[in-house]
């Protein structure tokens, strides 16, 4: 009886450590699993936030390139409207030099 008592505490004993050994590799394995899951949730969340950042720097770049052909624009419009003004100026200028040459010679 008390061998049977022995062998009963000994496979017991076996047993407990069958489920020790399997619940270490259980917490193992979700522990491997969880920073499995935590890095992959910060690639995704960092892949997210290129992204976004990707995709307001081209708004940004769209913006800036709107802004220089307005800018451009009404550069070109004012060294027009100066190129104008130049040309009348000139021509003004000319008929008055030419009005007192003439003046001058005819006196």
């Amino acid at each position: 009886m008390k061998e049977e008592t022995v062998a009963e505490i000994k496979k017991v004993e076996k047993e407990a450590e069958e489920i020790v050994r399997k619940a270490s590799l259980e917490r193992q394995e979700m522990a491997k699993k969880a920073r499995e899951s935590a890095a992959d949730k910060i690639k995704k969340g960092q892949e997210e936030v290129d992204a976004e950042k990707k995709e307001k720097v081209e708004e940004k770049k769209k913006e800036v390139h709107k802004k220089i052909k307005e800018i451009l624009s009404e550069g070109k419009k004012k060294a027009d409207s100066l190129e104008k003004n130049s040309e009348k100026n000139i021509k003004k200028a000319v008929d008055h030099l030419i009005e007192k040459f003439e003046e001058s010679i005819m006196r």
